[in-house]
């Protein structure tokens, strides 16, 4: 029995809003005229099962999802051999960009958040950052300007420093 929070699995939703915009709702009756959505779905590049992982985006596109946000990402390369291997998919993929706040921030979502691995690297200049906040800008803006050519765009997820956004989109160049 599923859960009354739950009725629709997340690819059965999608296909949903696919069918409202094919002009049919969910049950199988005609609209009077279809919808616009723009669907979209979150994929996990960093995913301990990569191959399961765009099994399920691979589903969810079959559904009608046209755009992808991503999980957090910090490693540019293992990123691009993600894209590398969705290019079949034809769908946008944005990307996520979540700036360090500090040694604890990354030290917990390295063990807390599924997908998420900040490199040891990125976690030192942190440590070791006079200026924690400019130094986790400058990390931001590197990662923005790294991921600019190769996805349809970035979400900054900023956990409650959004004031910051000005200056990492500057710093990218933006």
């Amino acid at each position: 029995m599923r859960s009354r929070y739950f009725d629709l699995s997340t690819t059965e939703l999608i296909g949903a809003a696919g069918g409202l915009n094919d002009g049919v709702d969910h049950a199988g009756n005609r609209l009077k005229a279809p919808t616009d959505f723009c669907i979209g779905a979150v994929v996990n590049p960093g995913a301990g099962d990569l191959a399961e992982e765009i099994r399920r985006m691979e589903g969810k596109v079959a559904s009608s999802a046209r755009f992808f946000q991503t999980q957090a990402v910090y490693d540019i390369a293992a990123f691009e051999d993600f894209l590398r291997d969705v290019q079949h998919l034809n769908v946008a993929i944005i990307a996520g960009v979540m700036p360090l706040k500090s040694v604890k921030m990354a030290r917990y979502a390295n063990e807390k958040i599924p997908g998420i691995a900040i490199p040891e690297d990125l976690i030192r200049q942190i440590d070791e950052a006079d200026d924690v906040e400019a130094t986790s800008i400058r990390l931001a803006a590197e990662t923005v300007t790294a991921l600019e050519s190769s996805c349809a765009g970035v979400h900054l997820m900023m956990l409650g420093a959004e004031r910051r956004i000005p200056r990492i989109l500057e710093s990218a160049g933006f």
